[in-house]
C-alpha cells in the first residue's frame, strides 16, 4: 500500500509539472516571429544606447543585490 501511494504522488507531481510547462508552451507560441523580432530591437537598441550614468547606477544596483545575498555590509 505504502509503494502504491508514493507511485500516485510521484504520478500527480508529474502530471502537474507536465501541465504547467504545456501552459508555458501555449504562452510562448502565441507570439508571431515579427512581434518578437520587435521586441528584442527595442531591447537591443535601449541596451546599446545606455549612458555611462545608467550603467554605473545598474552596476551599483548589482552590487547592493550581491551584498544582501552574501550577508556583507554595503560597501
Amino acid at each position: 500500500m505504502e509503494a502504491e501511494t508514493a507511485g500516485f504522488i510521484r504520478s500527480e507531481a508529474q502530471s502537474q509539472r507536465d501541465g504547467r510547462i504545456a501552459a508555458a508552451r501555449r504562452r510562448v507560441h502565441k507570439l508571431d516571429y515579427e512581434e518578437l523580432m520587435g521586441v528584442v530591437e527595442v531591447w537591443v537598441e535601449t541596451a546599446l544606447n545606455l549612458s555611462h550614468r545608467d550603467l554605473k547606477l545598474m552596476q551599483r544596483l548589482v552590487s547592493r543585490q550581491d551584498d544582501r545575498t552574501t550577508g556583507r555590509a554595503p560597501g
